[in-house]
């Protein structure tokens, strides 16, 4: 917090629980209720340990009560791949790339992270609507170091959003599977500050220990 300024909210997206095709649930509670009827050989996949997928899962297990195992992956891709091909069950994973296999039926979508249900995927609902209460997205922001000139910040935050905000970004930005959420360096800085409040306290309750 006291190494970087923050500049401007560039754009955020939910994480989407998603299962191979021949798990048999369809929604998120028969997942739950499968999982639990198979304590610890339900396995999820991320492309990292430690990383924000990762957590989510811990997270997870927690708040639904479920015991599924990590298997950290070296990258989304090989998570992707394994799950594909029926040796994973479930994975935590951004979106992007993979919108066009969840409407095709090669993976399925149990819900999503955020508050309200995304825009490009409006038929997946959220996890708290399946009784998970999540809240939570990732998000893309510009930072500077601490200490840049006033001028220059306020240089870098207005072109930023008059960036972001061109007619054509936003478009382009859904055909990666990203929503532009723009934020001034105001609001982005009350924003990451709630963040490490959040994961901090959601960490600690999930007694999740990161060595």
């Amino acid at each position: 917090v006291k190494d970087f300024q923050p500049v401007a909210m560039i754009a955020k997206n939910p994480i989407v629980m998603i299962t191979n095709k021949n798990v048999p649930a369809t929604n998120l509670r028969e997942f739950i209720a499968w999982v639990k009827s198979n304590p610890g050989k339900v396995t999820y996949c991320t492309g990292a340990f430690g990383g924000i997928n990762h957590l989510l899962g811990e997270v997870f297990n927690k708040m639904a009560g479920t015991d599924m195992l990590h298997v950290p992956h070296k990258g989304s891709a090989p998570c992707i791949q394994d799950l594909l091909g029926g040796r994973i069950e479930a994975t935590f994973d951004t979106p992007t790339g993979k919108i066009s296999m969840i409407k095709a039926g090669t993976m399925r979508a149990l819900g999503v992270t955020t508050k309200e249900r995304f825009a490009m995927l409006p038929d997946v609902p959220t996890l708290a609507e399946g009784g998970v209460p999540f809240d939570t997205s990732t998000w893309t922001a510009l930072f500077t170091r601490s200490g840049v000139p006033a001028p220059v910040l306020a240089r870098l935050e207005s072109e930023t959003l008059k960036a972001i905000r061109h007619p054509e970004m936003t478009p382009k930005m859904a055909e990666l599977g990203v929503e532009i959420s723009p934020m001034n360096a105001a609001e982005l800085d009350r924003f990451w500050k709630a963040e490490f409040a959040y994961w901090r306290e959601a960490l600690a309750a999930a007694k999740v220990k990161l060595d």
